[in-house]
């Protein structure tokens, strides 16, 4: 953990794997961080879960959000509340993604899905 970080309580990082480096991110109650995640001037919403190699930059993601594992959520990005990303989503830098797969800018990636 590097730079003013806030962690909340109830927030879990895995156990197994590399750890997740976090910098400058606030992370929100009942939080799940897999392993190797990369957290840089972020802020997680509480009942969120970033499965396994999730890299976050610069961004929001709202509450009860799922990113599966390998995906990229590039500088600028808002993901919505309740949304799931899938395996693999790559979501480019500025990109508003809400519930139900509707963009405010076209994201092309089959693994976005509501």
């Amino acid at each position: 953990v590097l730079g003013v970080t806030f962690v909340s309580e109830g927030v879990s990082f895995a156990l197994k794997g590399n750890p997740a480096s976090v910098s400058s991110t606030f992370i929100g109650p009942h939080c799940k961080i897999g392993a190797n995640c990369r957290l840089q001037e972020s802020y997680i919403a509480e009942k969120c879960t970033l499965a396994e190699n999730v890299t976050v930059l610069f961004s929001l993601i709202a509450e009860n959000c799922f990113v599966g594992s390998n995906s990229v959520i590039e500088k600028g990005c808002i993901i919505g509340p309740g949304v799931t990303l899938g395996e693999g989503a790559h979501i480019p830098s500025g990109v508003f993604v809400i519930h139900k797969g509707f963009f405010w800018r076209i994201v092309a990636s089959a693994a976005v899905r509501p």
